[in-house]
């Protein structure tokens, strides 16, 4: 029986009425605790069984000085890769943030399309939580991406395996205005991210920062300063409306509706002590971080709140232009903005936690890391988990070209090595690795060109086999021709920006020493678990 013929048979007149309403809570309760159960048996037997060292093999090793500890890029079944982290990491996880595939439309046959029933969903995710809970601190918090198909299910999972009191927060997220719609016809404009504490010992979160960025003489007193516009709607005439003269002379008034905030005796007043400011010769006043709008002491600090994430830098249009300033297009459907990650992270850790992802995708938790630090000075370090799964369109692709499964060639087009891999080399800003990408995106257009080509070379050969001149001009005039010439123009744009990619790829400059060793893997090792360490490299 499916979990939602379970709760239908739990949920029926014939099983409940009023009368034995206190019993289908812990019913419930009782249903999935015992799936739990199961897969902490399944799991305890998986790790006296599963042999690390001979199962998994470090295949590559990057260093640089931009970076901090030890990060840790696995290729492979997240649910071993768990397995392998919790001899390494157990206890030592700060954060976790997954996104994890929990789309049923038949549609959508990529990522986020491998379980068709609430029931394989489930025991999926039971299975990797169940780890991925002995991974976190006690201090530790997690984050999980879902939409409305599978929320209510994950929802009872986690109350039962990590506590009902310690459910910190259900956040709604605003992923933009898409085609899709319900089966009612209504466009879904959102998703949302369950958040749990591993135990009471997460207390609170970090203070919001808001928007709160510049600092002048009053920074001790005030804080940071935030500046708003010194006119508004008219709420009162006199007195408030008069000639403010700018830096640069000119004079100027509110526009008709609107007067200053401030009578003209109180602005000059402010003004003479730095409480004005002006901008694109428009007068700002300024709001303090530790005032209101009133300038009165605040009494605490804005909390994060459910609606925290709703704002539109959070959208799926900002992931896909995350992805198309590395690949020049987007290579995967389902990725979070960057944004998102870092703020979650923000909210939840110190500067130098460890950050888990066991449905890395493309990468982003990886990026958001390497950037966040960057940001602000932080010691954080990454772990990621990811398949190296090819999409059914390229796959039927790769066959169509005589490339094998389960080949080297194959597998370099897997979602890790072919996205989440570059990707994370390309934000670490390397020039040997922009030269990389470049060969990536070349070799998949040439492929596609090469395929046109064939069948209008046929086709031409067919039909104008008797004048060689004809058949030469639409040679030249095909894709393929024009994409070696274009790609000859961008390798030397991107020379010219980067000043030099060495074809040796080594570079010179110390502070960009790149260390990497690869390691030979052979057909049989191809289905294994793999190890990337990305590390931090001497100055």
């Amino acid at each position: 029986m499916s979990l939602s013929e379970d709760i239908k048979t739990i949920s029926s007149k014939d099983n409940i009425g009023k009368e034995k309403t206190d019993n289908y809570d812990e019913t419930i309760k009782n249903m999935f605790n015992s799936k739990i159960n199961n897969a902490m048996d399944k799991y305890k037997n998986r790790i006296e069984n599963f042999e690390i060292q001979k199962d998994i093999l470090e295949i590559e090793e990057i260093r640089h000085t931009s970076l901090y500890g030890q990060n840790l890029l696995i290729e492979g079944e997240n649910y071993d890769s768990l397995i392998y982290l919790k001899k390494h990491y157990q206890n030592q996880v700060g954060i976790i943030y997954i996104d994890p595939p929990y789309s049923h439309e038949k549609k959508d046959k990529s990522h986020h399309d491998k379980f068709h029933s609430h029931n394989n969903w489930i025991d999926m995710m039971i299975d990797r939580l169940v780890i991925a809970k002995d991974l976190l601190k006690v201090s530790g918090v997690i984050f999980i991406s879902i939409s409305d198909k599978e929320f209510t299910q994950l929802k009872l999972v986690c109350d039962a395996l990590f506590g009902e009191d310690n459910f910190i927060c259900n956040f709604t997220r605003n992923k933009g205005k898409g085609t899709g719609n319900d089966a009612n016809h209504i466009a879904i404009h959102h998703d949302y991210i369950l958040c749990y504490r591993k135990t009471a010992e997460n207390k609170f979160f970090n203070k919001k920062e808001g928007q709160y960025r510049k600092e002048d003489k009053h920074y001790a007193k005030k804080g940071r300063y935030n500046l708003e516009k010194l006119a508004r709607s008219k709420q009162s005439t006199e007195g408030y409306v008069y000639e403010i003269k700018l830096e640069n002379g000119k004079k100027i008034k509110p526009a008709p509706g609107f007067n200053w905030k401030y009578p003209e005796d109180s602005y000059l007043e402010k003004k003479m002590d730095g409480y004005i400011e002006f901008k694109n010769d428009k007068p700002y006043y300024k709001i303090y971080e530790k005032e209101d709008r009133h300038g009165k002491e605040k009494k605490g600090t804005s909390p994060y709140g459910s609606l925290t994430f709703v704002d539109k830098k959070y959208d799926y249009r900002n992931a896909n232009k995350d992805l198309k300033k590395v690949f020049n297009k987007v290579p995967f459907k389902h990725a979070k903005p960057i944004e998102l990650v870092k703020d979650i992270v923000k909210i939840a850790g110190s500067k130098e936690v460890i950050v888990l992802d066991f449905f890395a995708g493309s990468g982003t938790t990886g990026v958001a890391i390497l950037e966040l630090n960057k940001d602000d000075g932080g010691k954080r370090s990454f772990i990621l988990c990811t398949n190296n799964e090819v999409g059914p369109k390229l796959q039927k692709e790769l066959e169509n070209c005589g490339i094998e499964k389960n080949t080297e060639e194959y597998n370099k087009n897997g979602i890790c090595r072919k996205v989440c891999l570059p990707r994370l080399k390309f934000t670490i800003k390397d020039d040997n690795y922009r030269h990389e990408i470049i060969d990536t995106i070349k070799e998949e257009s040439l492929r596609k060109a090469l395929k046109d080509a064939h069948k209008m070379l046929d086709a031409v050969i067919k039909q104008d086999s008797n004048n060689l001149e004809i058949i030469k001009n639409k040679i030249k005039n095909n894709k393929f021709y024009n994409i070696m010439t274009n790609f000859s123009d961008i390798e030397k744009e991107e020379k010219s920006k980067n000043g030099r990619i060495s074809c040796s790829r080594e570079l010179e400059d110390n502070k960009y020493k790149l260390l990497r060793k690869k390691k030979t893997v052979n057909k049989s090792q191809e289905e294994g678990i793999f190890k990337y360490k990305i590390v931090k490299d001497k100055e």
